[in-house]
């Protein structure tokens, strides 16, 4: 930052669109002249292009109650399968909303602790939301959204790397979007799909998401891993979940970096949507549990994982509907 800060002046409010590698950076962990992190200084969000500023406030749009997809049932696993991992695959904790993960072959997803309280806490401030959880939250169910006024995701996510190339003379071409995904309902069970049942395997890959429409949707909130990761391109971005709910039409998203913690990211989101119930913008409301947690936890591990992303105004006629 050190370049740019005689450049801002009195300004308090950062608009950033990052290129390259600079998209996986919260820039509010960085360090001022004083060594005071950003987030102390600046109000801080990210947008993918500068023609975000022109999405905004979409008129004439009829959204719909929000939509919670929380705690899916992933299914009971194979025996067959259960072995080819070798060791008990869920622990009776899950300390984060995601795993290393290289290959989706033998992966098994796990019930996460703190998502169904998670999500109860969100729907004792917005009473008119459908909550969509265990056997519920599938990918079929996700595809059939249409213009949520809120869109929120708790479940494990991740962004899968490249595979090795060992010949470089025939480079490896994967579709960007397909790396990406939310893990929702029956992915434990996925080896029974038939070829033709797409929605059987319980991804909702960033792909998927470019096909439904979010046209006007005010907030997609990813609680889960990696969720604003992808594949960096230069002068072109991200290509993951990040880009597919703008292409949607989302006008605001908040996402995650890195492996998030699974206790802390219910104390973060429950604090969050409080903070929107009580008229403040998208951006300052998590900037406010974030100084918060920074008194608590102190490492940025724990407090900026979380990027805000769009939109960052105020919504208080989504908390004022019946």
């Amino acid at each position: 930052m050190q370049p740019i800060r005689p450049l801002l002046g009195n300004a308090r409010h950062l608009l950033i669109s990052p290129d390259s590698d600079l998209n996986l950076i919260p820039f509010a962990a960085l360090v001022d002249q004083q060594k005071r992190f950003l987030l102390e200084t600046y109000d801080i969000t990210y947008l993918s292009s500068g023609r975000d500023l022109l999405r905004q406030n979409r008129k004439g749009i009829n959204l719909q109650n929000p939509v919670l997809f929380s705690d899916p049932d992933y299914g009971k696993p194979s025996d067959k399968l259960i072995a080819s991992i070798g060791r008990n695959p869920c622990p009776t904790q899950i300390a984060a909303r995601g795993e290393e993960i290289t290959s989706l072959a033998n992966q098994i997803f796990c019930q996460l602790p703190n998502v169904a309280a998670e999500t109860s806490a969100i729907q004792n401030l917005l009473p008119q939301a459908q909550l969509l959880s265990q056997s519920q939250a599938t990918k079929s169910a996700a595809k059939k959204l249409r213009n949520p006024s809120i869109l929120h995701f708790a479940t494990h996510g991740f962004f899968l790397p490249d595979p090795p190339n060992t010949n470089p003379d025939t480079p490896i071409r994967q579709n960007p979007l397909s790396q990406s995904a939310l893990v929702l309902a029956n992915f434990n069970q996925r080896q029974s799909c038939s070829d033709s049942d797409s929605n059987c395997n319980g991804l909702l890959t960033a792909q998927d998401v470019t096909t439904i429409d979010l046209r006007g949707t005010k907030l997609v909130f990813l609680s889960a891993c990696e969720t604003g990761l992808g594949k960096v391109s230069n002068g072109e971005g991200v290509y993951g979940l990040r880009r597919a709910f703008t292409l949607a039409g989302a006008e605001s998203q908040v996402m995650s970096l890195w492996k998030v913690n699974d206790q802390v990211s219910r104390e973060l989101v429950e604090s969050y949507y409080k903070n929107l119930k009580a008229n403040q913008g998208r951006s300052q409301s998590l900037k406010t549990i974030q100084l918060d947690l920074l008194k608590k936890y102190q490492y940025p591990y724990y407090w900026a994982a979380f990027i805000p992303s769009g939109n960052w105004s105020a919504m208080p006629e989504i908390f004022t509907s019946p």
